[in-house]
Formats: structure tokens, C-alpha cells, sequence
């Protein structure tokens, strides 16, 4: 009797982690509304923080990560028909006073004012390019940015997203094989970099994959 009710209790523990399994199944298939307009603003830069200035190095190496950026979203985006690019002028004119002190309530305040039902806002912290060749470094590349997709009515953020990455060595990680393979066993350059973390962070969002 004992070795049956054991049994019996193996089976049962079984059942119960099958119907487990099955459920985040069930919720990563589900589909969303689709969004009819989605304003995406040009990428910013993090502030410096208070009372300090950013090395000129550091902020130029920024500044054309920015343009990076901005490039790499529009090649993602491309496709959707319901994306409105916005200009850095148009921003600045809809949200120049407020969006120093709060960029999300000025990102989700810039989307109400042209209709827009979302809006994308993508913040970059970090671009190091790399320095040196695809076989030797002196200086990998290193990128830093993280997203937000924010629903203009409710203010809720819809999806969000942080890539934050220096490219090391294999020897320096060598769990990272299957990454490091994919590249070539190169070094590869920031934009590359960035590419791959664009893509990677927006599939995962439901209002933003391919």
C-alpha cells in the first residue's frame, strides 16, 4: 500500500508540473492589438550628471553613437507603416521645457499633441567604438541604451528594454562561445554591436517585432 501511494504521488507531482510547463506557453502566444500609430522619437543621450561635464572624448563618442542609433532604428522600422519618425526639431519644439526635467512624461506628452496612440523613446548611456581590427583590439567595442515603449492615453509602459554590452574575449568568457562563433571569432565594431542589441531588445516586444 505504502509503494503505491508513493507512486501515486510521483504521478501526481508529474501532472501538476506538466500543467505548469504548458501555461507561459499559452501567454508568450498570445496575441496583442495591434497599435495604429507609433511616434518615435530621435534617440537622446543620458544627462551628464548634476554639476559635472562629460569629457569632450566621451561626448563625442556619444554624440555619434546617437547618430548610430537613430540610423539603426529607421533600418529596423522601416517596414512598419504605422511608425512616424520625429526630428530633433520637432521634439524640441513640442517639448523643449519639459523634456530636460522629465523625458517620459514629455515623450508621452510630444505623442498626445500629434495623435500618436505610443510612443518610442530610446535613451543611449554608453558608445565606445572599437579600436584597433577585427583580430586585435586595443579597445572593444562598448554599447549601452535601454527603450521604453509608452501608451500615450494610459501612460503604461507597453514594453521595455535594456542592452548593455562589452565585447570580450573568448578567453575571457568562455561560456560565450555560441556569441563569439556568430561573429567570426572577431572583434566587431560599435555600430555592429549596436545592431545586434536593436534587434535583439525590439523582437522581443510584440508592438515592434518583424
Amino acid at each position: 500500500m505504502k509503494r503505491l501511494l508513493y507512486c501515486l504521488a510521483i504521478l501526481a507531482s508529474l501532472a501538476f508540473a506538466g500543467c505548469a510547463t504548458r501555461e507561459p506557453s499559452q501567454q508568450a502566444t498570445e496575441e496583442v492589438p495591434a497599435l495604429k500609430s507609433i511616434v518615435v522619437l530621435p534617440v537622446d543621450i543620458v544627462p551628464a550628471e548634476e554639476g559635472k561635464k562629460r569629457p569632450a572624448a566621451e561626448q563625442e563618442a556619444l554624440d555619434k553613437g546617437r547618430i548610430v542609433l537613430d540610423s539603426l532604428l529607421a533600418d529596423y522600422l522601416t517596414d512598419k507603416k504605422n511608425v512616424r519618425f520625429m526630428s530633433a526639431a520637432e521634439r524640441d519644439a513640442l517639448g523643449s521645457k519639459t523634456f530636460a526635467r522629465c523625458r517620459t512624461s514629455a515623450a508621452i506628452t510630444i505623442c498626445q499633441q500629434v495623435g500618436g496612440e505610443a510612443v518610442l523613446l530610446v535613451t543611449l548611456n554608453r558608445y565606445r567604438d572599437r579600436q584597433g581590427n577585427e583580430y586585435s583590439v586595443a579597445q572593444p567595442a562598448s554599447v549601452a541604451f535601454d527603450y521604453k515603449l509608452l501608451e500615450a492615453g494610459s501612460g503604461r509602459t507597453l514594453c521595455a528594454g535594456v542592452f548593455d554590452e562589452t565585447q570580450r574575449s573568448l578567453s575571457e568568457n568562455i561560456l560565450d562561445f555560441a556569441r563569439f562563433s556568430k561573429r567570426g571569432f572577431k572583434w566587431i565594431t560599435g555600430e555592429a554591436l549596436a545592431r545586434e542589441g536593436m534587434e535583439d531588445r525590439l523582437s522581443n516586444c510584440p508592438y515592434l517585432k518583424k
